[in-house]
């Protein structure tokens, strides 16, 4: 029977997952959630922003490198692209206001002074100054016989302005000193809940993808028959599945749903293949470890050998 009273529950209080793997988690999370496919358009933006300053306020400054790294360049892109379309705007805007005010008005200078040049060519520092002198300008001069185009303006000025505001600040707020209260862990792991529904409701009946967004062998209580996807970066070496997922009997078939080959090893230490535990498998194809070896601990590494395309990968554990 369905229990709606699931959907209100903090998926992450549970005592058995340590601070330790929740942090991995929480990372894992915000670098997939910054992967531009992952996250179109800029979807998820609210989403890295909150669970960054989350984090923070929890752990404290954030040491993992590539986090960092993808969550910059999440962030950049978001704000990029706002930036070229408002920059898009304020271009497309340009033949009506020379057709109301003509090229040669003050009127028209107060818009373009310098044409469309200073627009393209500004720096992000400069941006705010030149952006709020067009505002004003269409506020004086366009909003009377225009309110569409000056409230469409608006609307694009907002967009890169919140994108801009979350890509300075966001590794402000993960700098902050490590508090480890309570109730610093309780908003974390609530955020984290918010993320998880989010993302499900963008993909419902779609459960391959959905997984595309977290890592369930860093959370306790994980059932030994699990899938995991997910994407690997060019020249990339990542860690798909953590210890304590596989044992010796454990059956793990892996699918290379990419359109280049992926080198897969089942290894005794994170982020290193095995030498001698490993296959190639070609794009669109799956392979699997029947028999595992003798290890100490198991963990499964993907390696991406193509330095220029992004690799697709899927790991099954039974």
């Amino acid at each position: 029977m369905m229990n709606p009273i699931k959907l209100i529950e903090d998926l992450f209080e549970d005592r058995n997952l340590s601070d330790a793997n929740l942090r991995a988690f929480c990372e894992d999370m915000l670098q997939r959630l910054s992967i531009p496919i992952n996250n179109p358009g800029g979807i998820y933006l609210p989403l890295i922003t909150t669970t960054s300053a989350r984090y923070a306020a929890f752990f404290g400054q954030m040491t993992n490198a590539a986090t960092k790294k993808a969550v910059s360049e999440g962030l950049t892109q978001t704000m990029e692209a706002n930036k070229k379309v408002m920059i898009d705007f304020i271009s497309d805007l340009q033949n009506l206001v020379k057709f109301i005010f003509r090229e040669t008005s003050a009127t028209y200078q107060e818009f373009y002074p310098q044409g469309m040049t200073e627009y393209h060519h500004a720096t992000l520092a400069q941006l705010p100054m030149l952006i709020q002198r067009y505002l004003n300008a269409a506020n004086d001069h366009l909003i009377a016989t225009n309110p569409a185009e000056v409230a469409d303006l608006v609307i694009s000025i907002n967009a890169f302005n919140t994108a801009r505001a979350a890509q300075t600040t966001v590794f402000a707020e993960v700098e902050t000193l490590q508090t480890g209260r309570r109730a610093d862990r309780k908003l974390l792991t609530l955020q984290l809940t918010t993320n998880m529904l989010t993302v499900a409701l963008n993909n419902l009946e779609n459960p391959d993808h959905y997984n595309n967004y977290y890592n369930p062998s860093y959370l306790p209580l994980t059932d030994k028959a699990f899938s995991i996807n997910g994407l690997i970066a060019p020249g990339a070496t990542i860690t798909a599945v953590n210890e304590g997922v596989i044992t010796q009997s454990s059956t793990v078939t892996l699918y290379n749903n990419g359109n280049e080959d992926l080198l897969f090893s089942v290894s005794d230490q994170p982020n290193t293949l095995h030498p001698t535990y490993r296959i190639t498998i070609a794009a669109g194809n799956e392979d699997h470890f029947d028999d595992l070896p003798v290890l100490e601990r198991y963990y499964v590494i993907i390696q991406n050998p193509d330095y220029t395309a992004t690799g697709k990968w899927k790991v099954k554990v039974g």
